[in-house]
């Protein structure tokens, strides 16, 4: 959860890939099988746009998920959060997924996966946009530079993606994180990161949207690693929410 005790976009980034695992796991096509066969999952991009629904702490929430396009190289998933019970919408989006060689970490065909996971004939939410190309960069705003560490990184040991999510909103100041909320985000995952790298993160204006930024995530020799285009909305008349938690909570 974010400071307001709604749903972070770390947590819907791993809510996605957590269920695309799971269901990889039924199909016994997940990272534990194909290891076997030299190859792992990766995402290299990501896209979701938020509903004005939030989903606050201790609710629950259950995801659905497609598989909406199988190419020679590339798996495109989509998937929506709802509230349990209600059903009410709170995100929905899409992410692309590749085959690595474990080996020498080059992309690797489908083939393996080819005829064991079904695929919708056609793309389960066509609203959301697919294989758009990022802007080009406006006004230089702001930049950070972080050392990564052994937090950053996950069972590949490079930089897991959910860190470089992390990095970019640091570029935000308090105030602007108190008064927005993430209206959608789109990710774009270039190049490993190892440890002991340093990541600088440049945030930038985007000409003619004053809503939108985009983050430029690089390592220390100037190598692109992840990309990231982000809109904010105001917030107006923000209630307290952890005010209205603390009283619904039981007394003992």
């Amino acid at each position: 959860m974010d400071m307001h005790y709604r749903m972070s976009p770390g947590a819907v980034l791993l809510w996605f890939q957590d269920s695309f695992a799971r269901y990889m796991t039924t199909l016994n096509v997940a990272a534990f099988d194909l290891v076997k066969q030299g190859l792992m999952w990766v995402v290299t991009e990501f896209r979701c746009d938020f509903r004005p629904v939030d989903a606050l702490w201790s609710e629950e929430v259950e995801v659905e998920i497609w598989i909406s396009e199988l190419t020679p190289l590339r798996i495109y998933s989509d998937f929506i959060v709802r509230k349990t019970g209600s059903g009410e919408e709170v995100v929905r989006g899409y992410g692309c997924w590749n085959l690595l060689d474990t080996a020498t970490h080059k992309l690797a065909k489908t083939d393996a996966i080819a005829g064991v996971i079904p695929v919708c004939p056609e793309p389960a939410l066509p609203d959301v946009p697919r294989k758009s190309r990022f802007p080009a960069p406006g006004a230089l705003l702001g930049s950070i530079r972080h050392h990564v560490n052994l937090l950053d990184l996950d069972f590949n040991g490079h930089v897991g993606n959910r860190s470089y999510l992390s990095i970019a909103i640091l570029t935000a100041t308090q105030v602007f994180l108190d008064s927005h909320r993430l209206g959608s985000m789109h990710i774009k995952w270039l190049r490993e990161t190892p440890p002991e790298e340093t990541i600088t993160c440049e945030l930038h204006a985007v000409e003619g949207e004053p809503d939108r930024y985009q983050h430029i995530l690089c390592q220390s020799d100037g190598t692109e690693a992840a990309r990231i285009l982000s809109r904010w909305l105001p917030i107006d008349g923000l209630p307290d929410i952890a005010s209205d938690l603390q009283r619904e909570q039981p007394v003992p």
